[in-house]
C-alpha cells in the first residue's frame, strides 16, 4: 500500500479485514512519529543555529511549539549524542556577556532560572567571573549601573551621604555586594 491522501487509505482500508486496518493505521501512525520526530528534530537545530539554549530552555521552547514531552525528550537525546547541549557553556557564555551589566547574585538567578545546575553555575562564575587587571568585575558592573542612573563617577563626591544612600539601596536591590557599593561610592 502506498500512503497517500487519507481518502485512499480509506478505501483500502474499507476493503480488508480488521486486523488487516489496524496493522495498516498503525504502520500510518508510525510513519507520522518519524515524520513529526525529523520535523522536531530540524526544529530544534534551527533554534540553536541561532542562540546557545539550555536543556530547559529548549525543552520549554519545543514544547511550547507543539511537540509532547515524549518527542521533546527524544530530540534531546538525539541532541545528546552530538554534544549540541552543553549547559556549562552556555553558563559561561551568558556570564562572559553580561559580567560587566550584572551582579554575580543576579547572574547566579537568571542561570538558575534557565534551567542550570548549581554546580555548573559555581564553576562557570569561577571561570568566568574574575578581572585580569585585578580590579573586581563588581565594581566595574556598580559603575556601568551608576552611570545608567545618571550618576558620574566624578560626581560622587558631591553627593551627599543621603543621595549616596539611595544609590547603594537601588544597588543592593540589583544584588551587588554591600562592600563593592561601600567602596565604589566612598562610603
Amino acid at each position: 500500500m502506498v500512503v497517500g491522501s487519507f481518502s485512499v487509505q480509506y478505501k483500502y482500508w474499507r476493503e480488508h479485514s480488521a486486523a488487516g486496518i489496524a496493522a495498516a493505521l498503525y504502520r500510518w501512525q508510525m510513519e507520522e512519529e518519524k515524520e513529526v520526530l525529523l520535523k522536531g528534530k530540524k526544529r530544534a537545530l534551527q533554534l540553536l543555529e541561532r542562540k546557545d539554549y539550555s536543556r530547559k530552555e529548549l525543552s520549554d521552547r519545543l514544547k511550547k511549539d507543539g511537540y509532547a514531552q515524549e518527542l521533546t525528550e527524544q530530540i534531546m537525546e538525539y541532541l545528546d549524542s552530538f554534544h549540541y547541549l552543553d549547559d556549562a557553556r552556555v553558563a559561561g557564555s551568558y556570564i562572559r556577556v553580561r559580567k560587566g551589566q550584572k551582579s554575580r547574585r543576579e547572574l547566579e538567578y537568571l542561570l538558575k532560572q534557565k534551567g542550570i545546575g548549581e554546580e555548573e553555575i559555581e564553576r562557570a562564575l569561577e571561570e568566568n567571573y574574575c578581572n585580569e587587571d585585578g580590579s573586581s568585575q563588581e565594581e566595574i558592573a556598580i559603575r556601568r549601573q551608576l552611570r545608567k542612573f545618571h550618576a558620574d563617577e566624578n560626581a560622587l563626591e558631591e553627593l551627599t551621604y543621603e543621595e549616596k544612600q539611595k544609590l547603594a539601596a537601588k544597588l543592593y536591590r540589583k544584588g551587588f555586594e554591600p562592600d563593592a557599593i561601600r567602596r565604589v561610592l566612598c562610603m
